[in-house]
């Protein structure tokens, strides 16, 4: 079996050959607890997404072009999977937009 781990600041991506990649997301009261998220496009992702109950619209995250919307209620995750079609940038944010941050497929 082998692997590959892609680190951009701090953010860890788990990649096994041939699977999914995995990647987590944390609301919080301040913000989200990554501004950017790395995956390689054409692989399948799995987005696990939970919050802090007092992170107000923090508590939902929405991912622009992949169809992703998630609320996490009372701290749970919850999962999204998708592929990014082409290399680029997805931006995430919250309802409001306040909470952003960029999902970069290479």
């Amino acid at each position: 079996m082998s692997g590959k781990l892609v680190v951009n600041g701090d953010v860890q991506v788990q990649q096994p050959s041939g699977e999914e990649q995995v990647v987590a997301l944390r609301g919080t009261p301040r913000g989200y607890d990554k501004s950017s998220i790395t995956v390689k496009s054409g692989t399948p992702v799995k987005f696990q997404f939970s919050a802090d109950p007092n992170s107000g619209c923090g508590r939902q995250v929405i991912i622009d072009n992949v169809g992703v919307n998630l609320v996490s209620r009372n701290g749970e995750t919850v999962t999204a999977a998708f592929t990014p079609p082409s290399p680029g940038q997805y931006r995430y944010h919250c309802s409001m937009n306040m909470f952003r941050g960029v999902l970069i497929a290479t």
